[in-house]
């Protein structure tokens, strides 16, 4: 049969090979001499694995340096001039920090557009990284920022992700080098931050300034040892999106805001919130954890209610007196509600009934088109 795939462009083989492992990409160089140097020109993507390394070679034992000589070897390989768009580093076992450093160097070398890191049980990263003019894309998992910086200028970054998945940690010395992390990236849009862990007590300090290109950020579980930090909302006021599992006293306007998702909030700061949120379309509320505080009798709607709030989320609702308050704050309130959607935490169908039926019963609605659902 004829091998019509070899047939194709280089413009086309190398998109397809871009799609694949970097282990897979350069076992394609074995098919032919037409496909021997073709690997050494995918610009898109170079994607280590070590799992992946050793389950594919169980012969190797897990050992470090059979997987460190995969990857020098395919890094040696590329010229100079030949770009590494994308590097993705996953590491589960048998860390050796050296080794990633001269990668991260490498990538960083060769303009590193789109970079990943997972390197279990943490990693430091080189001193040149925060200065690489390049990086568009961002993602770490346990990363260790303990030592502070030198300096800090990522001027092409848009997207920084801390833990996205919230399954690791990142450690900062104090939370003042969280945010001049955040501040040496001018072209910030995306920003993603849980599960940071601050090694010495103290608060933010100077003054905050907001990031100005911001769009959306998801900021979640600031803290030193057990106690909580409260998250500098300033900073984050010209989101579009914003998810926080806390926040400081210190509540700006929102301008921008037209989605926000709340947990473990004091109802009081969600009231201040929502109060600064004049332009609000989507608001979810997680009770998770939450305790039977007081209910803050607001003076005031927020002006969101009257024109802007059309979808409104409670999850982990127990029925607690005042998180049926709230219910009924938003309900009686809000003029352009279309639905309001209560998750229950509960699995008992008799105590479920109930709350709907004290739900159903709270009040007129404000809005004529607003659904009540419950799940």
């Amino acid at each position: 049969m004829a091998d019509i795939i070899s047939e194709l462009p280089d413009d086309i083989l190398l998109h397809i090979l871009s799609f694949l492992p970097t282990e897979d990409v350069i076992a394609t160089s074995l098919v032919s001499k037409r496909w021997r140097p073709l690997w050494l020109s995918v610009p898109t993507l170079l994607h280590f694995d070590q799992y992946r390394y050793f389950k594919r070679h169980p012969e190797k034992q897990k050992r470090w340096y059979s997987f460190a000589e995969f990857v020098y070897a395919a890094l040696h390989k590329r010229g100079s001039c030949q770009p590494i768009k994308g590097f993705r580093l996953l590491i589960y076992d048998n860390l050796h920090s050296y080794d990633v450093k001269q990668w991260l160097n490498k990538a960083i070398q060769h303009g590193v557009e789109n970079l990943e890191v997972n390197c279990y049980p943490g990693c430091e990263l080189p001193r040149n990284f925060f200065n690489c003019t390049t990086l568009v894309v961002l993602k770490l998992d346990w990363p260790y920022f303990h030592n502070g910086f030198s300096s800090v200028y990522l001027p092409s970054l848009k997207t920084l992700h801390l833990n996205p998945h919230g399954n690791g940690l990142a450690y900062f010395s104090k939370p003042q080098d969280f945010l001049e992390l955040l501040y040496g990236c001018p072209m910030l849009e995306n920003l993603v931050a849980k599960s940071l862990i601050f090694l010495y007590y103290c608060s933010f300090e100077g003054k905050l300034k907001s990031l100005s290109k911001l769009v959306r950020a998801e900021v979640c579980d600031l803290r030193r040892n057990t106690e909580v930090f409260d998250i500098p909302v300033k900073v984050l006021s010209n989101a579009k999106f914003l998810c926080l599992t806390q926040c400081n006293e210190d509540i700006p306007m929102f301008p921008n805001l037209v989605h926000l998702e709340l947990i473990r909030v004091e109802l009081k700061s969600v009231l201040d919130i929502l109060n600064c949120s004049p332009n609000l379309q989507i608001f979810v509320l997680d009770f998770k954890y939450s305790s039977g505080e007081d209910w803050p009798n607001p003076e005031f709607v927020p002006e969101c209610f009257y024109l802007q709030l059309k979808k409104c989320v409670i999850a982990n609702y127990t029925g607690m007196a005042n998180q049926m308050r709230f219910v009924k704050y938003v309900i009686q309130n809000s003029t352009s509600l279309s639905s309001m959607t209560i998750s229950c935490s509960s699995d008992d169908h008799q105590k479920k009934l109930q709350m709907l039926i004290e739900l159903a019963s709270l009040c007129l609605r404000s809005s004529a088109t607003c659904q009540l659902l419950f799940k």
